[in-house]
């Protein structure tokens, strides 16, 4: 990675954790200007986003373990 890098998410980031410095980032946010889905985003340390979920309710802060199961 040469630089800072922008992942764009669906709408505003509620919260993000990662298991180690090599794993997956995992970030929460409203599902644009839904604010009763929240959007639960893997992304990878070069940007690229891995997996997206929705489902209902407020985000919160996501737990995350060492392998990675959120």
């Amino acid at each position: 990675m040469t630089g800072p890098q922008g992942v764009p998410m669906p709408g505003q980031v509620r919260g993000l954790a990662a298991p180690n410095a090599d794993g997956a980032i995992f970030v929460t946010s409203y599902d644009g200007k839904n604010l009763f889905t929240t959007v639960l985003t893997a992304v990878d340390m070069a940007g690229e986003v891995l997996w997206r979920r929705g489902f209902e309710g407020h985000p919160g802060r996501p737990c995350v373990s060492t392998d990675e199961s959120v």
